[in-house]
């Protein structure tokens, strides 16, 4: 090898392990982090719809899943940080046919992110976030 193949290869592999030690290159947001938890509305659980976690580093990144008949729900990858969170009840009951109406009604504000008053910081890893609608 030329020297200057070496003194080449020898600052690729100083670029490599500055990268590695500061970590460049490396997102944050990609370290697993999930939430459960149970919503209730006025004290009892929900029982269906879907909740969604607003939020990110832009602030617009959104995930959403649902509850269950239980009121239970698991966010898997929810964003990182600081998020707003929305919940739509269930669309309609169990039963069916058309003139079936929804088991419960939510107010509509919590349909909505950006008015719901409901917040929460994901951290990494596994977390609780249980919400009493009111």
């Amino acid at each position: 090898m030329t020297r200057l193949t070496l003194r080449l290869s020898g600052l690729a592999l100083a670029g490599l392990s500055f990268l590695a030690m500061t970590g460049m290159g490396c997102n944050k947001s990609d370290k697993p982090r999930s939430v459960t938890g149970v919503v209730k509305y006025n004290g009892k659980e929900l029982p269906g719809g879907s909740i969604t976690f607003m939020g990110g580093a832009d602030g617009k990144t959104s995930t959403t899943t649902l509850i269950d008949t239980d009121g239970k729900y698991t966010m898997p990858n929810a964003p990182l940080g600081e998020v707003k969170i929305s919940v739509v009840g269930p669309t309609r009951s169990s039963d069916a046919s058309a003139s079936a109406k929804p088991p419960v009604v939510l107010p509509q504000k919590y349909s909505d992110p950006t008015k719901s008053g409901l917040t929460y910081t994901v951290p990494e890893g596994a977390s609780t976030k249980d919400i009493d609608l009111q």
